[in-house]
């Protein structure tokens, strides 16, 4: 086994699984393994049990381990895979700029229209509609709720795509995208309209199935929302 470092007495709990997830990438327990019990865990990292239990139920959580009754702590098959997603959604709140934001979104909603466009039946683009429908029918002085329901919009197309790993990197970027989505409060009020009614082009260009108009769209909507640096 590595040389495990004891574990600051500042915030121990996430030291204790950061280690773990750092000595579970390296091999030390590979998939399928079995990991050390609590008391030897608690002693290498110079910390309680308790400490030590609650690192290890957040990793199970996060499905990089399993407990098997009567048996202990193993990592899962797809430990890996879990620890990678956890690093990139770090990374994505740790150091993402605007324009790195920006290309992501660009480049996974596209992605999203693609599928939509291929397999979304005209009822389920009937009930993105009816979102379409309530963010126009607001006006600028509800614009907290007509962002609330902007969100909905493209969440409810990422849902129709079908396919769950991408509804998984388009929830891993929703707390920058709020962030970004906080500055279209200062548009100005002439400007509002104009930002409401584009989310039914691109749905309108959904529903002729013409995938390339509906992501032009998509870029221009999600561009011309960029704060300026000026």
């Amino acid at each position: 086994m590595p040389m495990i470092k004891p574990a600051s007495k500042l915030m121990l709990y996430e030291n204790v699984w950061q280690q773990l997830l750092t000595m579970i990438k390296s091999g030390t327990w590979k998939p399928g393994e079995k990991i050390p019990g609590e008391i030897a865990l608690a002693k290498e990292f110079q910390v309680s049990r308790n400490c030590i239990r609650e690192s290890l139920r957040a990793l199970v959580l996060a499905d990089v381990l399993e407990v098997k009754s009567g048996n202990g702590t193993f990592v899962t098959a797809n430990a890996l895979q879990q620890i990678a997603n956890h690093e990139l959604i770090e990374h994505i709140h740790k150091s993402a700029t605007i324009s790195e934001l920006i290309e992501v979104r660009i480049f996974l909603e596209s992605q999203i229209i693609d599928m939509v466009v291929e397999r979304a039946t005209n009822e389920e683009l009937d009930q993105v509609a009816e979102v379409v429908k309530q963010e126009i029918n607001l006006d600028w002085e509800h614009r907290d709720e007509i962002l609330k329901i902007g969100e909905l919009f493209h969440k409810a197309l990422a849902q129709i795509c079908g396919n769950s790993l991408m509804i998984k990197l388009f929830d891993s970027i929703k707390t920058e995208v709020d962030d970004q989505r906080d500055e279209y409060k200062n548009i100005l009020e002439d400007k509002w309209k104009e930002f409401t009614t584009e989310h039914k082009k691109i749905l309108d260009a959904i529903y002729k199935r013409d995938a390339s108009l509906a992501k032009q769209l998509l870029v221009k909507h999600i561009l011309d929302k960029v704060p300026s640096s000026e």
